[in-house]
């Protein structure tokens, strides 16, 4: 199946209705008053919890049972003897970690485009920072590789170019996306996706 650069547009909305955006007013007008309501350290203690169990279900999805007691053993260094629940242990406590720093971040107001290419680079990179090998080695079918944190792959299929022509469009992708939500005046409409026009 040939693939397109444009599988993933629209990256915006073209058109928002009414009822979608008095339905985000709300929803912004309600949360700020939520976080207004917290004390501090309320909020905090909120937040810590929220990251644990965002951590979880994302694990569960993977079909990794990390329980939160786990995740918490994990974040003040107690780890299992099972190396591969320790593995998930350290994959849980760096899950937690970044979204901290990332919350941070934001909080602080210096938190990079999401879509950028060099942030999903960082994100990728700082999750992995303290992965050991065994977190890094990808298993396939009839192959396996050491995965570089925050790097794209540039190992080559034995099948041909095809899975290397998907890592090239991927990138395309990527960097489409970051540019367009980067510099949203750049964005024109055209035949119902949206292309980057240089300024000019």
């Amino acid at each position: 199946m040939e693939e397109s650069v444009q599988r993933i547009e629209p990256a915006r909305l073209p058109d928002v209705s009414e009822t979608i955006s008095d339905a985000l007013v709300e929803l912004s007008a309600t949360s700020a008053v939520l976080g207004k309501s917290l004390h501090s350290r309320t909020a905090a203690n909120l937040a810590d919890l929220v990251r644990i169990m965002n951590t979880y279900y994302s694990n569960l999805i993977e079909g990794h049972d990390t329980r939160p007691r786990d995740i918490e053993r994990a974040l003040v260094g107690n780890f299992d003897r099972d190396e591969n629940r320790r593995n998930l242990q350290l994959e849980a406590a760096a899950h937690v970690r970044l979204q901290a720093e990332i919350d941070r971040l934001a909080a602080d107001g210096q938190l990079p485009e999401p879509a950028s290419v060099g942030f999903l680079r960082w994100l990728h990179a700082e999750f992995y920072r303290d992965a050991e090998a065994p977190m890094l080695t990808i298993k396939g079918a009839d192959r396996e590789f050491v995965m570089a944190p925050g790097e794209w792959r540039s190992d080559e299929p034995r099948h041909g170019p095809s899975g290397r022509d998907r890592r090239a469009r991927a990138v395309v992708d990527l960097t489409r996306l970051g540019t367009w939500r980067e510099k949203p005046n750049g964005l024109q409409e055209h035949d119902g996706s949206c292309r980057y026009a240089p300024p000019g």
